[in-house]
């Protein structure tokens, strides 16, 4: 019965999600090609007054030149600075000055002794000042800003870059325009600061130590090919980059027939075609070399064994060859990574680390135009397995699924779990936007990409058996990162003065006609809440019980409904709340053991998630509405019923050593460990927590004694599907032992912070990262509602974008960093204080100029 609703659901959603695809609506794309060759995708979508709007670019860090990496990245940076009328005061006096820069720059490039290159750095120093009195700084993202705009950003990726932002519908025009503009005539100003953020950023992610390890295993992986290429480059090419290399780049790729235009929102198309053709018509065409041909991705011989020492626990993955995008194995492929491991936490691998038999064991697929690979990530128990021990059991795993040894409950289970993440994937603008970037840097048909669902449903047990014999044989790579640190690269300090701060309030001639455009006047549409659903109301509350409160929201784009139950406790009243959420996760119900627990969830399409944070205790519920009451009775028995596990309390205690020894070696969490020491005490929440003794004494009747304490507290309770209000309610009352509540909420906790009467400064001495890690609190005083209007204010201009203070001073102006930033804190209660935080991550030979300037600006 289990295995034929299974089947029945796959179907349906998958003749659903076709049937919807094929009508005008949510899913609806139109796609046309002006005369230059420009791809244009239209995807209008009336249901919030904004578009996601994006301009994609084929080519990415695999068309890097070999000399010369890193430079696709480093042009996306440059395309923020303007163009020869954006950002500019006087373009044609600012460009004796660029010119000279660049010829400097490529002279740079091509030099080796340290005296030359000191002295060529000395000179671009003093020309970027001289230039730097004709450039507005970052005027292209406070034009974007001016219009509403908002994630104004750009991602470089190994065969695309994508730049993007959301804007509101009724700026349609000026967006086209700013857009149209910017890709024209795009010009090199203040790189210098552009070059050291760069390499700050190269910082960052070296000493991430996962992103390390996994960085050598690609380079392996891929030896003979660019994707084996870092994306930012080799640090050699990042110190000295060449303008000429970059405009090349510009020149070869940025051309209209390599690019396409994204919209995707509140626009009518038919309106917006006209001046799309007029403003976009004006981009040059041109040829787009292929790859070279001495670009291979070979079959491995043999298993290949790489060994490092990279990481703060010992860290595996198994690569093996696969199938480029769209490949018709890829559906099946990615059928049988989610049959090894997968939401619900019924496959081969989960099962290892379920049974506490690994750490960690996942899949990932990962494909591109040319190639593709499936990497089996694990990592062994912390005590007593090597990574040997580890690969063998994950070889096991997969021996056992090519072997046929699983049942179709599994298949059709995860067919449905795949399929209704991809209906959420289309949920909203901006997500159903980057879809159609990446089918257009991929080369995806859009009807491919609606199609993918009825490929899913047609998968079949000899589809998964065929795959897994052809891709997951003796011959892959077997990448083994035992505990150490990847060797320190050599830092870049050259002898640049900041750039003084100059024009930040003028505005270019562009700007100042693009404010005259005339722009629609639209109305602003509130979110009207109320008692009772009627249609002038957008969300319903409604207090079930005196301390259970239930919000409706209609789903209006598919069948996936989602479904939060919050509890007002947290860990900062019950620590062990950490491991009650992780335990629940482990254990079945009185009705359900824990393997067909998580079965009958996954055939329902259902998933779910437990959290403790330091004010609530969450559950959230993802799954098909017609399956919404099955859902919600299977998770109650977990609520009220949960089965207890002795045998899982171990997984807590190997959880609990994996992350201390992590943390204990990641810069990033340390420095958030001081911080959070400084300015909490022994409130910090990395103090008030169980202790690695402490979860090993604990047993499963306090951690369900906790969640029966949990669960009389007061809820709140948030639907969105496209269940009736009504039977949303009474679900929820036949379902939910809404009787159990009985404590009123306290949360969020009234967040006591520790007092200084003069500044102090705590310090946390290692000489292993590269990057040291900043960060200031600030305590301020008790505002009234009208002042956190003046909070929000001040919170844009102190870090909200690329025209911020922080930003350009830390930033644009000095090169201080690249992650750096500020946040401002609306208290929640009347009589509770706001406070500011800043945080700045530099090269360690820049921290006390950093230090100093943030507190200045402070």
């Amino acid at each position: 019965m289990m295995i034929r609703i299974s089947a029945v659901t796959t179907a349906i959603m998958a003749v659903a999600f076709f049937s919807l695809a094929q009508n005008p609506g949510p899913l609806h794309v139109q796609i046309f090609t002006l005369d230059n060759g420009l791809t244009v995708y239209l995807n209008e979508d009336h249901s919030l007054p904004n578009v996601f709007g994006a301009v994609v670019v084929r080519g990415g860090s695999k068309c890097d030149p070999v000399h010369a990496t890193g430079i696709a990245h480093y042009f996306e940076h440059i395309m923020f600075k303007g163009t020869d009328e954006i950002g500019t005061t006087e373009y044609e006096s600012e460009k004796i000055y660029l010119d000279s820069i660049a010829a400097l720059y490529d002279r740079l490039a091509a030099t080796t002794g340290v005296e030359e290159q000191t002295a060529i750095q000395k000179e671009i120093n003093r020309l970027s000042v001289k230039a730097s009195e004709y450039a507005i700084p970052n005027e292209f993202d406070r034009i974007l800003e001016e219009m509403g705009g908002t994630d104004i950003n750009a991602g470089t990726g190994n065969e695309e870059i994508v730049y993007y932002n959301i804007f509101p519908g009724n700026q349609i025009e000026k967006w086209l325009e700013v857009y149209s503009h910017r890709f024209i005539h795009p010009v090199y100003r203040l790189f210098q600061a552009e070059l050291e953020t760069v390499y700050e950023e190269y910082n960052m992610y070296a000493d991430d130590r996962i992103a390390t390890a996994f960085e050598k295993f690609i380079q392996r992986f891929y030896p003979d090919h660019p994707y084996g290429i870092p994306i930012l480059g080799y640090p050699e090419h990042l110190k000295n980059p060449s303008m000429s290399e970059m405009d090349r780049y510009f020149r070869t790729y940025y051309v209209a027939n390599n690019m396409a235009l994204v919209l995707s929102g509140d626009f009518d198309p038919e309106l917006v075609k006209p001046v799309i053709r007029e403003k976009f018509g004006r981009w040059r065409s041109g040829d787009i070399p292929s790859m070279p041909e001495n670009y291979r991705v070979e079959p491995f011989a043999k298993r290949e064994v790489l060994k490092k020492r990279l990481t703060p626990v010992r860290f595996g993955i198994l690569g093996f060859r696969s199938v480029p995008v769209n490949h018709e194995d890829g559906p099946a492929l990615d059928v049988l990574g989610r049959m090894m491991s997968n939401e619900a936490g019924t496959g081969f691998l989960d099962k290892l680390v379920s049974d506490n038999r690994l750490m960690m064991a996942t899949v990932m697929g990962d494909r591109y135009t040319e190639a593709g690979g499936e990497y089996l990530i694990f990592v062994p128990r912390i005590i007593g397995q090597s990574l040997k021990k580890a690969e063998r059991l994950v070889m096991d795993e997969l021996q056992k699924l090519k072997t046929g040894g699983f049942g179709d409950d599994l298949l059709e289970g995860v067919k449905t779990e795949i399929m209704v993440g991809y209906e959420q994937m289309f949920e909203n603008q901006y997500n159903r936007g980057y879809m159609m970037c990446e089918a257009f840097s991929q080369g995806i048909p859009w009807e491919d990409v609606l199609d993918y669902p009825e490929k899913i449903s047609n998968i079949s047990r000899e589809d998964i058996l065929s795959v897994a014999e052809r891709y997951f044989g003796g011959k892959y790579l077997a990448f083994y990162s035992k505990m150490g640190l990847p060797k320190k690269p050599k830092t870049l300090r050259p002898p640049f003065e900041p750039i003084p701060p100059k024009n930040k309030e003028m505005k270019s001639r562009f700007a100042q006609r693009l404010e005259e455009m005339e722009v629609s006047q639209t109305e602003p549409d509130f979110i009207e809440f109320g008692n009772e659903y009627s249609g002038d109301v957008d969300v319903v509350m409604k207090d079930i019980t005196d301390l259970a409160h239930l919000y409706w929201v209609e789903n209006r784009i598919n069948d996936v409904f989602h479904l939060k139950i919050r509890f007002g406790i947290g860990t900062w009243e019950m620590p062990v709340l950490r491991q009650v959420a992780e335990y629940l996760q482990l254990i079945g119900t009185g009705a359900h053991d824990y393997d067909e627990f998580n079965r009958l969830l996954q055939t329902r399409g259902c998933s779910y998630y437990i959290m403790a944070s330091g004010d609530y205790f969450e559950l959230m519920i993802i799954g098909m509405d017609e399956h919404l009451e099955e859902s919600v009775e299977l998770i109650a028995g977990l609520l009220y019923d949960p089965r207890p596990d002795d045998r899982k309390l171990n997984n807590l205690l190997q959880s609990a050593k994996l992350n201390n020894k992590f943390a204990l070696q990641d810069p990033e969490t340390m420095g958030e460990v001081v911080f959070r020491y400084a300015v909490h005490g022994e409130r910090s929440p990395y103090l008030n927590r169980l202790s690695e003794k402490e979860v090993k004494t604990l047993q499963s009747s306090a951690l369900l004694q906790a969640l029966q304490t949990v669960v009389t507290c007061e809820a709140d309770i948030h639907y969105s599907g496209t269940a009736g209000m009504g039977e949303v309610e009474r679900i929820i009352r036949d379902k939910l032992e809404l009787d159990r509540i009985r404590v009123k909420s306290t949360s969020p906790v009234k967040d006591k912070f520790r007092a200084y009467d003069r500044p102090t400064v705590f310090f946390l001495s290692d000489d292993k990262p590269i990057q040291s890690r900043n960060y200031f609190y600030l305590p301020g005083e008790i505002t009234d509602e009208p002042g956190k209007a003046y909070l929000d204010a001040y919170y844009e201009y102190l870090d909200g974008g690329m025209h911020s203070i922080i930003f350009q001073e830390i930033r644009e102006f000095r090169s201080l960093a690249y992650a750096t930033g500020g946040w401002v804190y609306k208290p929640f209660y009347p009589d509770e204080r706001t406070f500011m935080i800043a945080y700045v991550g530099t090269q360690a030979d820049k921290t006390r100029e950093a230090v100093e300037t943030m507190a200045g600006i402070l």
